[in-house]
Order: C-alpha cells, then sequence, then structure tokens
C-alpha cells in the first residue's frame, strides 16, 4: 500500500518543508522568552548571584509582577473569549438535534462526470466494502481498484 503524502515529506512542497520548520524555531524562542522569569526564579533558589542583584537590589520583582499581571490578564481574556464562544455555539445549536440547513446531496451523475467515469461503475465502487483510488497531483482519478479487484 502506498504511503500518505504525512508520512512522504519529498511529496512537500518547500513552503510547507520549512515554513513549518521556521515556526517551530519561532515558538520556541517566545516558550524561552516568556519563561525567562521563571527561570531567573529558579535560578535565584540555587542562589544565582545574578538573579538576586537584578531582582533585589534593582528591584526587578515590580516588573516580574506587572508581568505576571498581564499574563493572567491575558488567560483569564482567552478564556472569556473561548467561554462566550461555547455559550454563543450553545444557544445556537445546543437545541437543535441537526443544523438547520444541510447541503444539497451530490448527484450520482455529477460524481460520475467529476471522476470522469460511468455511473455503473461509480455505483459499483460505492457499493464496495474496499476501494483504492489513485490521484495525480491535480486531483484527478488515475486508477481505482474495488473490492473484487476490478483494476482501471
Amino acid at each position: 500500500m502506498s504511503q500518505t503524502i504525512i508520512n512522504r515529506p519529498d511529496l512537500q512542497t518547500f513552503q510547507q518543508k520549512y515554513g513549518q520548520s521556521l515556526i517551530t524555531i519561532l515558538f520556541w524562542i517566545l516558550f524561552f522568552f516568556f519563561m525567562r522569569p521563571l527561570i531567573s526564579m529558579v535560578g535565584w533558589f540555587f542562589g544565582v548571584q545574578l538573579f538576586t542583584d537584578i531582582m533585589i537590589e534593582q528591584g526587578g520583582y515590580h516588573a516580574l509582577l506587572a508581568l505576571l499581571t498581564w499574563y493572567f490578564g491575558i488567560i483569564f481574556l482567552m478564556g472569556l473569549v473561548l467561554e462566550s464562544w461555547s455559550l454563543y455555539n450553545l444557544y445556537r445549536y445546543g437545541r437543535n438535534e441537526k443544523r438547520i440547513h444541510h447541503p444539497e446531496p451530490v448527484k450520482v451523475a455529477a460524481q460520475a462526470e467529476h471522476f470522469q467515469i460511468d455511473t455503473d461503475r461509480l455505483q459499483e465502487l460505492q457499493a464496495a466494502k474496499r476501494v483504492i483510488l489513485e490521484h495525480d497531483t491535480h486531483g484527478r482519478l488515475i486508477s481505482y481498484l474495488n473490492g473484487s479487484g476490478a483494476l482501471r
């Protein structure tokens, strides 16, 4: 069985490969930037003199308290937004078993035209328990294999 695109990095574009790495590096930098006060506090606990100089003698704990206030404020706002969104969805959809607007079902003829196969073959593939479809890079159907072994 052929591997999916997730397990095939050679099929990823340049932007996908290096964009993911760049985002990962940026978030690690942000993580260490925001964790710097905690790292300094751990250093102070173990007796690192630099932390004592900055936090105690120069009054750096005021900046730490202000930063923690911002952190907790932002966390509170994020929780408030998520809770509001959840309550909105509960109010809008919570009483209904299903949503109001249903998409129109796609006709067999339209599906067959899209995949460029005849409707009888499409219905046979839809009825099969196991189907393997192979697509080209543009998403067009190249070949298919149904449970009975019929190959196009």
